[in-house]
C-alpha cells in the first residue's frame, strides 16, 4: 500500500511545493497527478528537467498514463525548460507569470476546464547549474519567483506542483521556498489531508477567500496574493471583502500582515465570517474603523 501523497487532494487554485528524495516515488505521484488532469478535462503542462522529455514520456506510459493520446490531441505537453530562459524565469518573475497566464488563457480558449502544471525545479539547484552557468542563482530571487506565480493560481482556474528534490537543495533554502507556496506535500510521509492553505481572488465581490491555515510555513505566499489583490483592484471598485469563514487558523504575524497591507494600500477592507479569535487578533493588530478594516456578519471581537 502506498502512502497518500497530498497531490490527490489538490484542486484548481492550488500551488503546491512537492518535496521528494525518491525518484520512483516522485514519478508515481506525478503520473497520478497527470492522469487526474487528463481525466478531468484540464490541459496538462509537464516541464521536466532530471529526465529528458522522451524519458518522461516512457515513465508516464509505464505508470499507465494515456500520455501519447494526450500529446496527440494537445491536451498534454511534456517539455524541458529552455536553458536560455532559466535565469529569466527567476530574475524576471513577471515575465514568467505573464507566460503562464498566457498558457492559462490558451487552455480556456481551447475549451479545457483549467490548467494543470508540473514543474521540475531541479534546474535551480547549484549542482544542476554548475555545468550550464558560471553565475550563482540568488535564492532569494527564486523565492520571489515562487511567490509571484501565486497570482496565476489565485483565480481558481489553474493548479501547479513544483517538484523539489531534497537531495539537491539546502534545507534552509527549502524552508524559504516552501513559505512561498500555500501548501507543501512531502512524498513518503503519511499525508491524508487537505492542502494547508487555499487563496482565491474573487470578482463579485472584489476580494479574497482564504481557506485552511496560514502561518510561517506559507506566509510569503499570503503576502504575494495580498499584494496582487490590491494591485488588480481600484478604489472605485469599492471596499474589498476578505472571506475568512473557512480559515481555521492564522498566527499573529499573518493577521498583522493583513492589517498592514490594507493600511498601506489605503483601501477599505471588510472581513466577513471571521471567528471571534481571528477577529480579536486582527483588532489587536490595528483593525477597526480608523484603519479602514471593518467586520461583517457577527464577527466583531468578543
Amino acid at each position: 500500500m502506498t502512502h497518500p501523497t497530498g497531490l490527490e487532494r489538490l484542486r484548481l487554485g492550488d500551488h503546491c511545493c512537492c518535496l521528494f528524495d525518491d525518484d520512483l516515488q516522485c514519478q508515481r505521484a506525478v503520473s497520478g497527478f497527470v492522469t487526474a488532469g487528463l481525466l478531468a478535462g484540464e490541459r496538462v503542462v509537464l516541464r521536466t528537467e532530471a529526465l529528458a522529455p522522451d524519458q518522461m514520456m516512457a515513465v508516464l506510459r509505464g505508470h499507465g498514463v494515456p500520455a501519447d493520446g494526450g500529446v496527440s490531441t494537445g491536451q498534454l505537453t511534456v517539455t524541458r525548460r529552455d536553458p536560455s530562459r532559466r535565469d529569466l524565469d527567476v530574475l524576471s518573475a513577471r515575465r514568467a507569470t505573464d507566460r503562464w497566464e498566457g498558457e492559462l488563457a490558451r487552455a480556456g480558449a481551447d475549451g479545457y476546464r483549467g490548467l494543470r502544471i508540473v514543474d521540475d525545479m531541479s534546474w535551480a539547484s547549484n549542482s544542476f547549474r554548475a555545468a550550464a552557468s558560471a553565475v550563482d542563482l540568488p535564492f532569494d530571487r527564486l523565492v520571489g519567483y515562487e511567490a509571484a506565480v501565486n497570482r496565476v493560481f489565485a483565480g481558481g482556474e489553474a493548479m501547479g506542483v513544483c517538484l523539489y528534490d531534497r537531495r539537491l537543495f539546502d534545507p534552509q533554502v527549502l524552508r524559504s521556498i516552501t513559505s512561498a507556496h500555500p501548501s507543501t506535500a512531502r512524498l513518503g510521509a503519511e499525508q491524508d489531508q487537505e492542502p494547508l492553505l487555499r487563496m482565491i481572488v474573487t470578482d463579485r465581490p472584489p476580494g479574497l477567500r482564504l481557506e485552511g491555515e496560514v502561518d510561517v510555513s506559507n506566509r510569503r505566499a499570503l503576502e504575494a496574493v495580498l499584494e496582487y489583490l490590491f494591485e488588480r483592484t481600484r478604489p472605485e471598485d469599492g471596499p474589498l471583502t476578505v472571506d475568512l469563514g473557512s480559515l481555521r487558523f492564522a498566527d499573529a504575524a499573518a493577521t498583522g500582515r493583513i492589517v498592514r497591507f490594507a493600511a498601506a494600500a489605503g483601501r477599505r477592507v471588510r472581513m466577513i465570517d471571521c471567528s471571534p479569535t481571528l477577529a480579536r487578533q486582527l483588532a489587536f493588530n490595528g483593525a477597526g474603523e480608523r484603519s479602514g478594516i471593518t467586520f461583517g456578519r457577527e464577527v466583531a471581537p468578543a
